[in-house]
C-alpha cells in the first residue's frame, strides 16, 4: 500500500511538472507572438478582459471544487451524485454572472479601458469553469487527464494564434475565440474520459433545493480565492481604471517574464509538499532541514537568473516583446526583487501547511494581498506602472514577513542568514562581472565569465556542497536512476 501510494504521488507530481512547465512556457511564447502582433493596447485590453474572467470564474466554481473532491476522495462512488450537482450550481452561477456583466458591459468596460464587444465575448469563456470535471480526476488523485487537459488547451490556442497570423492577422477578439473553443473542446475531452471511467453518463438528476447548502458549505473557499487571486490579478484591473489598457500592458509582460523565472520554486515547492507533511508528522527538524536545504538550491537557480534578467532588462524586453515594451525595465527590475520573496514564502507556506495551519496561512495572503492592492491603489495614479510593481513587492515582503512570523512563535526562527548568504553574494559578484566587463567584452564573453564567477564563487561560499554539486551532475547524466526505474 505505502509503495501504491509513494507511486501514485509520484506520477502525479511527475505530470504536475510537465504541465506547468509546458503551460508555462508555451504562455510565454504566446506573450512573444501577441505582445509584437498587437497594439499596446489592444494587448493590455485583452489581459485585462482574461484577468476579470480569471476572477469571475472563481465565483462560477464557487468553492465547490473543493468539496466534490474531497467526497470523491472519499468514495468514488459519490461521482454519480456530484455529477450532475455541481454542474448545475457552476451553470446557474455561470448564467447569474454572465447576465450582470453583459447588462452593466458599458460602465465595466468604461471603468477598466476595454472595448464592450470583447468584454461581452470574454464572458463565453465562463462556460469552461462552469461544464469542466477535472474535479472528479483530482478526487479520484489521477492528474494525467487534468494535465493533458492542459497541455492540450494551451497547444490548441497556441496553434489557432500561428494559423491566423499569415491568414487574417490577429486580433483580440480572435484570442478570446480561440480561447472559448479550446476551453469548450477540453471540457469535452475530460468529460468523455470520465464518462468511458463511470462506463456510462450519469443520469440527469438535478436538485436545486441543495444547491443552497453546498453554497454555503463552499463560500468560505470561494472567498478566499477571490482574495488570493486580488494578488495576482489586481494590479492589472487597476491600472485598467486608473492609467489604461496600454499601462496594463506594460505591466502585464515584465509580471509574465517574473512568473517564467519562477517556474522552480513553484515545481520545487508543489514537489516537496508530500515529503514536508509525512516528515513533519514524524520529526519537526527533519522537515525544516528538508526545506531549508531545498529553498538554499531554489536560490541558487533562480538568483544568476535574476541578476541577467536585471542587468539586461531593456534589452531582454526588446528581444522578446519588441521596442515598444522596453520602458517596462524599471517595473520588471522591482518585480525582480519580490523573486526570493516568492521562494521563500513557497517553502515557508509548504511548513506552515504541513503543520497543518491553513487558517494563518489564510490570514497572512488576506492581510499582506489587501495592503498590496491598497499601495497600488495609492501610487498608480501618480507613479503609474512603477507604483503597481511596488504595491506587489510589499504585498509579497509582507507576506513573507508575517508567515514567518506565525511560524517563529511556535518554531523558532529559520536560519536565513545561512541560507541565502552564499547564493546572495554569489550573485553580487555576478552583477559586477558583468558590470565590469561589459565595456570590454562582448555580450557573450561577459556572460561567460560572470557564469564562471557564480560557479567558482557559489561553491567556495558553500551556497552548494562538493556533495550535492557531484550527485546533480551524475542524475542530469543519467548515473543515479530517476523514480521508478531500475538500479
Amino acid at each position: 500500500m505505502e509503495v501504491s501510494t509513494s507511486r501514485k504521488i509520484a506520477d502525479n507530481l511527475s505530470w504536475l511538472g510537465v504541465q506547468e512547465v509546458f503551460a508555462r512556457l508555451s504562455g510565454i511564447l504566446l506573450v512573444v507572438v501577441l505582445a509584437r502582433n498587437l497594439s499596446t493596447s489592444d494587448y493590455g485590453s485583452l489581459n485585462i478582459c482574461l484577468a476579470l474572467i480569471a476572477m469571475l470564474s472563481l465565483l462560477v466554481r464557487s468553492g465547490t471544487g473543493s468539496r466534490a473532491v474531497r467526497l470523491t476522495a472519499r468514495d468514488a462512488q459519490n461521482i454519480t451524485g456530484l455529477y450532475w450537482q455541481v454542474t448545475g450550481l457552476r451553470f446557474a452561477m455561470a448564467l447569474v454572472v454572465s447576465s450582470v456583466v453583459i447588462v452593466l458591459a458599458q460602465p465595466i468596460s468604461t471603468f477598466l479601458s476595454v472595448p464592450p464587444s470583447l468584454l461581452v465575448l470574454s464572458v463565453v469563456m465562463l462556460l469552461r469553469p462552469a461544464l469542466t470535471v477535472a474535479w472528479a480526476f483530482r478526487g479520484l488523485d489521477n492528474r494525467r487527464p487534468i494535465a493533458l487537459s492542459v497541455m492540450i488547451e494551451r497547444a490548441l490556442v497556441f496553434a489557432g494564434v500561428l494559423l491566423l497570423l499569415p491568414l487574417h492577422g490577429i486580433t483580440a477578439q480572435a484570442v478570446i475565440l480561440l480561447e472559448i473553443l479550446a476551453g469548450l473542446a477540453v471540457v469535452v475531452f475530460l468529460r468523455t474520459r470520465l464518462d468511458v471511467l463511470l462506463g456510462e453518463r450519469p443520469p440527469l438528476r438535478l436538485h436545486p433545493t441543495e444547491w443552497g447548502a453546498m453554497f454555503r458549505e463552499s463560500l468560505p473557499i470561494s472567498l478566499a480565492a477571490m482574495t488570493a487571486s486580488l494578488y495576482r490579478y489586481g494590479d492589472l484591473l487597476l491600472l485598467g481604471l486608473l492609467a489604461g489598457s496600454s499601462a496594463a500592458a506594460l505591466y502585464i509582460i515584465p509580471h509574465k517574464v517574473v512568473m517564467a523565472l519562477l517556474i522552480p520554486a513553484v515545481l520545487i515547492g508543489a514537489a516537496s509538499f508530500p515529503s514536508a507533511s509525512r516528515i513533519m508528522h514524524k520529526d519537526v527538524g527533519a522537515a525544516i532541514e528538508v526545506q531549508a536545504r531545498l529553498f538554499r538550491m531554489t536560490l541558487v537557480v533562480l538568483l544568476p537568473a535574476c541578476a541577467l534578467a536585471w542587468f539586461y532588462a531593456i534589452e531582454l524586453l526588446a528581444l522578446l516583446f519588441g521596442g515598444d515594451y522596453s520602458e517596462g525595465d524599471i517595473v520588471l527590475k522591482i518585480l525582480l526583487l519580490s523573486v526570493p520573496l516568492f521562494a521563500y514564502a513557497t517553502f515557508q507556506e509548504n511548513l506552515l501547511l504541513a503543520v497543518p495551519r491553513p487558517r494563518a496561512v489564510m490570514t497572512c495572503r488576506v492581510f499582506a494581498s489587501a495592503v498590496h492592492i491598497m499601495v497600488s491603489l495609492l501610487l498608480i495614479p501618480t507613479h503609474g506602472i512603477v507604483g503597481a510593481a511596488i504595491g506587489c513587492l510589499i504585498g509579497q515582503l509582507l507576506f513573507a514577513i508575517t508567515s514567518a512570523a506565525v511560524w517563529k512563535t511556535q518554531h523558532g526562527r529559520l536560519p536565513l542568514q545561512s541560507l541565502c548568504s552564499a547564493p546572495v553574494a554569489a550573485s553580487g559578484l555576478m552583477l559586477f562581472a558583468l558590470a565590469s566587463t561589459a565595456a570590454v567584452l562582448s555580450v557573450w564573453q561577459s556572460l561567460i565569465v560572470a557564469a564562471l564567477l557564480y560557479l567558482v564563487s557559489v561553491v567556495l561560499l558553500r551556497g552548494v556542497s562538493r556533495q550535492e554539486a557531484r550527485y546533480g551532475l551524475n542524475y542530469i547524466l543519467g548515473k543515479i536512476p530517476r523514480v521508478g526505474t531500475r538500479s
